[in-house]
């Protein structure tokens, strides 16, 4: 930014909704939109850094506008692949598929690149996530992660409520 780079002003934009979105609207449930539109700024905000090596591929069918739930579980999980993703900025081919049945958010993220971490599952941003759906979806819900080779796939199933 202080080079007067181009893309400076959409990525003081995507941080500064990321930021508010974290400081003042993360302590209550917010509804599925608003919690798909916060991920979906972080990956814009990814993908100006990364330039034409991120490719990108979103599915999302969410109809129903009164679905909530609880803020800041899907940031973490985008974050996991972009924290693990080669640090030399080989291409990364990210796909997000999200879409709502009958109050069943499901959530896929799926990531093909050179990882630099073998341990995924000791993560303790991932661990951090299990105890939250643990705490607040008891019974709700299913995570799972998958790793072959050069590819991560999380998974996310929640039972999800409607605004009264």
């Amino acid at each position: 930014m202080l080079n007067g780079s181009e893309k400076s002003p959409n990525m003081l934009l995507k941080l500064s909704e990321l930021m508010s979105y974290i400081l003042y609207e993360s302590d209550k449930p917010v509804t599925l939109q608003k919690e798909v539109m916060l991920l979906k700024s972080y990956v814009e905000l990814e993908k100006i850094g990364w330039g034409k090596k991120l490719i990108i591929e979103i599915n999302e069918d969410i109809v129903n506008t009164e679905i909530i739930i609880e803020p800041l579980l899907l940031l973490p999980l985008a974050e996991y692949i972009f924290i693990y993703a080669d640090k030399n900025k080989q291409q990364l081919f990210l796909r997000l598929h999200m879409e709502v049945n009958e109050h069943i958010f499901y959530f896929l993220i799926e990531a093909k690149s050179n990882f630099e971490k073998n341990n995924f599952e000791e993560d303790i941003q991932l661990l951090q996530v299990q105890k939250r759906l643990q705490a607040q979806y008891a019974g709700k819900h299913k995570l799972d992660l998958s790793r072959k080779e050069n590819n991560i796939s999380l998974s996310l199933h929640l039972n999800l409520k409607k605004i009264l």
